[in-house]
């Protein structure tokens, strides 16, 4: 692996958080419960966050209610577009920054993806380029 693949490796793990890495990263800085609560630094961190998709929602709402517990709905949700939305920025960056004639892989979990509400279309919001999208096939 050259050192530029390294770095572009090392930055693209540093934008995508684990699911154990984003809650606990979310819970210390109160996204979960009280968004308005973030320091002006960290709110201007945050991606750009597109709150109308209604298709997105409606998905969210399904996987919602099979993981129903906590808080409710809303924080869940919010967490899903802040999680969703930061994994678009660094594939939106990743693309742009190294050109249209490179490929990019992307393993995520099927809610981040499928019907292409997740990442796919919030990454292709930033950077319009070709993307083709791979899942399983369930019964």
């Amino acid at each position: 692996m050259t050192a530029e693949a390294r770095q572009s490796s090392a930055s693209m793990r540093e934008s995508i958080l684990t699911p154990e890495e984003r809650d606990e990263f979310f819970r210390s800085k109160g996204y979960l419960v009280i968004p308005d609560a973030l320091s002006p630094e960290d709110r201007a961190a945050l991606p750009d966050i597109d709150t109308d998709d209604p298709y997105h929602r409606r998905q969210m709402e399904a996987v919602f209610g099979a993981h129903a517990h906590g808080a409710g709905f809303d924080p869940f949700y919010r967490t899903m577009l802040l999680w969703d939305e930061t994994m678009a920025q660094a594939v939106a960056e990743y693309v742009t920054s190294q050109g249209r004639d490179k490929r990019l892989v992307v393993f995520a979990g099927g809610g981040h993806v499928a019907y292409g509400v997740g990442i796919p279309r919030r990454a292709f919001r930033r950077a319009p380029v070709p993307y083709l999208t791979v899942l399983p096939e369930t019964d």
